[in-house]
């Protein structure tokens, strides 16, 4: 059976990528989809753009609102989608591929879980696109029976975590009833930090079943610079609110509550260094790092251990030069890594692990932990930075 889909589409000030994102949308080789674009008091040509496409499109509408932040404007969409079993997301920067839709769905009504999970593309430029999927193993997985609850599937924990599902909303398909219900939770939360995680986690709390595919057809536009919620005086004031939200959601899980609380104070601790690249940015964006070519074979396969200002100076020189192999990019707090944890190193071969930090301390504790915990030899380790 061909059930509808509805998609939500926030946007505010996108109109450079407005066009790419709904043509996208409107090209899946799956048809029976109704996308609803909400516009959140764009003050650029992002609404009018919307407008052009709803006059072209019986399937689509536009909704405009002032600005309230993206839980709100995807609620306002799901509230509009009235005839929709199924919902999903795009954002407004960002576009899909045409049979995302078409094979997501297949999956959803063939093995009717609550949820679907799929991989996602990284997209720096044309040439330089990382594909990441969830650690969650590929299939249909039974949370009924209690052998899996929420907290295995949260990201944020400090150790590796080989059941964790990214908290993207964008890379899923969710059943409307349930995710209007966990809306109706958030009621008025009003923050950008962290809006994905408010989301998902309570949903897979109603959930019964996930069905994941390690497969990636979603396309996340990367940004340079910092984001610009994370310049906000109320940053920690949001931060504390999305804590709060998510205390009250797990203490409804009296079972697994510990292990949630663990997860989510690991998330706290996550949003709070994330401001440190506000100020991290400020003082160092008059200086450039120069890649140690010289302590690299060229056509080595390499890790770069660090996605901050050093590790992406590294990454584009090396795409620049073609001079060796990037193997994996390996960063705890950067959603755009390849890893997030030390021990996922362990089965991957390679030449030569760099690190790109500049913080002595750090770089120093890091290479004793890639020596006792992943058995990397010495020899192996770069822990040079070099100015440009």
């Amino acid at each position: 059976m061909n059930k509808k889909l509805g998609v939500v589409v926030p946007a505010y000030n996108s109109e450079e990528h407005i066009s790419q994102c709904i043509e996208s949308i409107l090209g899946q080789t799956y048809t029976n989809i109704v996308l609803a674009v909400v516009d959140d008091g764009s003050t650029d040509n992002t609404l009018s753009i919307a407008q052009k496409y709803e006059r072209l499109n019986r399937n689509m509408l536009v909704i405009s609102q002032e600005n309230s932040g993206p839980v709100k404007a995807r609620f306002a969409g799901i509230k509009a989608l009235e005839d929709c079993e199924y919902i999903t997301f795009v954002d407004s920067d960002d576009w899909i591929d045409e049979r995302m839709y078409e094979e997501l769905m297949s999956l959803m009504l063939r093995f009717d879980p609550d949820l679907v999970c799929s991989g996602i593309c990284r997209y720096y430029h044309e040439d330089y696109i990382v594909e990441q999927h969830d650690k969650m193993e590929q299939g249909y997985i039974d949370l009924k029976n209690g052998d899996r609850s929420v907290a295995d599937c949260f990201e944020y924990m400090g150790k590796a975590n080989s059941t964790s599902v990214d908290a993207s909303l964008c890379t899923k398909i969710f059943r409307k009833e349930k995710l209007t219900e966990v809306y109706e939770k958030a009621g008025d939360l009003n923050i950008h930090y962290g809006e994905d995680i408010a989301i998902i986690y309570p949903y897979i709390m109603l959930c019964e079943s996930v069905y994941c595919t390690h497969r990636a057809y979603y396309y996340h536009r990367m940004k340079n610079g910092v984001a610009s919620y994370a310049k906000g005086e109320d940053y920690f004031e949001k931060l504390l609110s999305l804590y709060n939200h998510l205390l009250r959601c797990f203490r409804e899980d009296k079972i697994h509550f510990p292990a949630l609380l663990e997860e989510l104070d690991y998330c706290f601790i996550h949003g709070a260094e994330f401001r440190k690249t506000l100020y991290e940015t400020d003082r160092r964006s008059s200086k450039h790092y120069l890649f140690p070519f010289g302590k690299v074979n060229k056509g080595d396969d390499i890790i770069i251990y660090g996605l901050g200002n050093v590790g992406k100076e590294y990454v584009e020189q090396i795409h620049k030069t073609g001079y060796c192999n990037i193997v994996a990019i390996v960063d705890r707090f950067s959603e755009a890594a390849d890893l997030h944890a030390l021990t996922d190193m362990k089965e991957l071969k390679f030449d030569r692990v760099v690190i790109a930090i500049t913080d002595e301390k750090m770089k120093k504790q890091i290479a004793e932990d890639m020596i006792t915990i992943c058995g990397i030899p010495t020899e192996k380790i770069i822990d040079e930075v070099n100015l440009l």
